[in-house]
């Protein structure tokens, strides 16, 4: 089982092409790329990631026959093109999960749609989308969006892997607050 993730895909909208300079002729050939490429990598017994802005101008018969027919455990992580509709309505597209909010993966990984606010005292890293061909500056920035994965879901654990977070040099066996509810090395 792996997980998957992407961002972006906009299926069925028309001016995406034209505005990120897509490779299609058309939506459908768009389309049927995306899709294809989701069918080719994700089994079902995996799980894929989609970080928002889903489809545009798609019905929700249609998209909900797409989706559904699609394999692999489906979350979304809601985009700016997704709150027209409610959580109810992408679960009944057929996403198993829906977020409306950023989550936090594997303890240091923030899964959003808009990339967020990081530092370099962060330990985290943000895996987002929104930005489509454009990239954040910094380390801690890693863009999904579809125009940065070759219009397909790509492994999120490879992601990781390639990331210079090392989770064990943020976490101790201590306590921040030992038996007496003062602050560890407090003199007091």
């Amino acid at each position: 089982m792996k997980t998957w993730i992407w961002a972006d895909t906009h299926l069925g909208h028309l001016n995406i092409i034209k505005y990120c300079n897509r490779p299609f002729k058309d939506i459908y050939e768009m389309n049927d790329t995306m899709l294809k490429n989701w069918k080719k990598i994700v089994k079902p017994v995996d799980t894929i990631i989609h970080l928002g802005d889903v489809s545009s101008g798609i019905d929700k018969d249609t998209l909900g026959g797409i989706i559904r027919s699609m394999p692999g455990k489906k979350l979304l992580i809601m985009g700016n093109h997704d709150f027209g509709h409610s959580i109810k309505w992408w679960e009944d597209v057929g996403f198993d999960r829906v977020y409306d909010y950023p989550i936090i993966y594997k303890k240091w990984f923030m899964l959003s749609h808009t990339p967020l606010f990081i530092n370099q005292q962060v330990p985290y890293a943000n895996i987002h989308g929104h930005i489509h061909q454009n990239k954040m500056e910094g380390k801690g920035y890693i863009n999904v969006s579809v125009e940065q994965t070759n219009y397909m879901p790509i492994c999120l654990e490879d992601i990781i892997a390639q990331c210079n977070i090392n989770p064990n040099m943020y976490t101790n066996d201590k306590s921040d607050v030992d038996d007496n509810d003062s602050m560890v090395g407090d003199d007091k």
